[in-house]
């Protein structure tokens, strides 16, 4: 009987390292070393309040998590063995856990406009660059190559794609021209997901700034986003 309640239980804690969102939050404390408020959290990971408090919640009662109250505020520290069980799970499965900088982690924090809108090298990347990939993906106009390729995620066009960038003045043969890789996942600095990279990033920052999507702010990295990315990819 006891052989048994023990292999529930394990099965139980399993489940609660099977939530991708649960993983990052893990993640994150195991960064933070002197913990982190549910605001914190929500701001790292773009999340609603209530859907963090909810993962929260689970992982507080399985002691995942502990709680402290520091003045008016509730701040969340993650227990040793549980960030061991996700090094442990990241090693099984071949995967690299990868840490913010300490300054990634500030501009998180307050939110800055270097982290809303910036460029990465020649291509576009925070907040905007990270949700113009997601809806370039879900809009079905880029597919995975499922080719190896050593730490980064390839990218090619669909048709549908290869049509609805062209309508945008996307300049596809220049890019498909260029020595460079074509189109792939560059992990963000400081959302620790993919934005587009590559020399077809590259011509679709260069069509948003004609567009008047995305301005250039002079002496720094960080663009002024004049208009919502759903506009550019709404244009006809």
């Amino acid at each position: 009987m006891k052989e048994i309640k023990a292999t529930d239980q394990i099965a139980e804690l399993a489940r609660i390292f099977s939530d991708a969102t649960r993983i990052r939050i893990v993640i994150l404390l195991m960064q933070e070393k002197r913990g982190m408020t549910t605001m914190d959290l929500c701001t790292s990971l773009g999340l609603l309040q209530p859907r963090i408090s909810s993962h929260l919640s689970i992982l507080l009662k399985h002691n995942v998590v502990s709680v402290a109250e520091r003045g008016r505020q509730r701040i969340y520290t993650v227990h040793p063995k549980a960030g061991s069980i996700v090094k442990d799970l990241a090693a099984f499965s071949n995967s690299k856990l990868v840490f913010a900088s300490p300054r990634a982690i500030k501009e998180v924090k307050s939110n800055s406009e270097i982290r809303q809108c910036r460029t990465c090298y020649d291509h576009l990347a925070g907040i905007a660059g990270v949700e113009l990939l997601q809806k370039m993906l879900r809009s079905g106009w880029l597919s995975k190559d499922l080719g190896v390729h050593k730490d980064k995620i390839h990218y090619h066009l669909t048709q549908s794609g290869i049509e609805s960038l062209e309508e945008r003045g996307v300049d596809l043969d220049r890019a498909k021209r260029s020595n460079r890789t074509f189109a792939y996942g560059c992990l963000d600095w400081t959302e620790r997901e993919p934005h587009l990279g590559g020399s077809l990033g590259n011509a679709v920052l260069d069509s948003m700034l004609s567009c008047g999507i995305v301005e250039r702010k002079s002496g720094t990295r960080a663009l002024k986003l004049a208009k919502p990315i759903s506009s550019w990819l709404r244009t006809s």
